[in-house]
C-alpha cells in the first residue's frame, strides 16, 4: 500500500480519533489500525502489535474502541473484538470492547446533522 495514498486518510482518522477521546475525557490512547493480516504494507501500527508493544512496556489493560464501522460487522467484531480479547487473555490483562455506535437515535440524529452540514440549499 502506497502510503502517499493514505496521508489524508490517516490525517483525518486521527483527527477523530482525538476528537472523540478529548470528547470522552480520555488522555491515554493510541490510533491503531486492523485488517492488517496478509496484507502487504498495511496502515499501522496494527492494533494487536500495539497491545503486545504496550503490554511490554507495562500496559494492564486494555480497551479497543472500532471508529469506522457504525455495527459489529464480521471482521470489526473478531479483529478488534475477539482478537484482542484473546491476545489479552494470553497477556494475563484485562481487556474491554467499547459498544459500536449502531443504529441508536443519537447516533442516527449525530450523523443527520454532519450530513446537513454539506448540503447546498437550493
Amino acid at each position: 500500500m502506497d502510503p502517499e495514498r493514505n496521508v489524508i486518510y490517516v490525517k483525518q482518522f486521527t483527527e477523530m480519533a482525538i476528537a472523540i477521546a478529548d470528547a470522552a475525557g480520555i488522555q491515554n490512547f493510541h490510533t491503531t489500525y486492523r485488517s492488517s493480516r496478509g496484507k502487504a504494507n498495511w496502515l499501522e501500527p496494527d492494533v494487536k502489535d500495539k497491545i503486545r508493544e504496550l503490554h511490554a512496556a507495562g500496559g494492564t489493560g486494555f480497551v479497543t474502541c472500532e471508529l469506522l464501522a457504525l455495527t459489529a460487522d464480521v471482521e470489526s467484531y473478531f479483529e478488534i473484538g475477539e482478537e484482542c480479547r484473546e491476545l489479552c487473555h494470553e497477556l494475563g490483562v484485562p481487556f474491554a470492547l467499547s459498544e459500536f455506535p449502531g443504529d441508536s437515535f443519537d447516533t442516527v440524529y449525530a450523523l443527520a446533522a454532519l450530513v446537513t452540514t454539506y448540503i447546498q440549499p437550493t
